[in-house]
């Protein structure tokens, strides 16, 4: 089973039975044509559920590419684990009405 969550994605590591490896989907170019195809970042191998899940919201946050005391950032981090978190509820009941 694969998990998603924005562009990115948790499959299934085959080294490391219940844990995860994460990878992130990302647009490209090709040299020649300058064409565009999706391709995917490795972020990490066999990462626990809650590991992926810091881990991308670590790289949500440094898209936002700006400087922060340490005080906002973990405001920031919290803000959005809590949309992850209240994401999974939705789904658990919208799976749990169906």
């Amino acid at each position: 089973m694969e998990i998603s969550y924005k562009e990115y994605r948790m499959v299934p590591s085959e080294n490391a039975p219940g844990k995860f490896d994460l990878n992130e989907i990302v647009e490209r170019k090709t040299k020649g044509t300058g064409q565009l195809y999706q391709s995917f970042n490795n972020h990490g191998y066999g990462m626990s559920l809650e590991r992926c899940m810091i881990y991308i919201i670590t790289l949500e946050l440094n898209k936002k590419k700006s400087v922060v005391s340490i005080g906002e950032y973990i405001k920031e981090f919290k803000e959005e684990r809590d949309v992850i978190i209240s994401e999974i509820k939705n789904q658990t009941k919208i799976k749990q009405n169906a």
